[in-house]
């Protein structure tokens, strides 16, 4: 998938080929890549990958 093809604003769980696994996954890489510990809670609080931007950048 391109990530010009991603729809901010789609739920991510109806992204194609996204499944919690991998949301979890780009989580863990999310923390590496920025040095940041985001919190269990916080990938199933954002419904959306705009969602998820906004409470990863409150965390940092």
């Amino acid at each position: 998938m391109d990530k010009a093809d991603i729809d901010l604003d789609l739920p991510m769980h109806l992204l194609p080929k996204i499944e919690s696994v991998v949301i979890l996954s780009v989580v863990v890489d999310l923390e590496d890549a920025l040095s940041v510990a985001i919190p269990d809670d916080v990938p199933f609080a954002a419904v959306t990958a705009r969602d998820l931007a906004e409470l990863i950048k409150e965390l940092m």
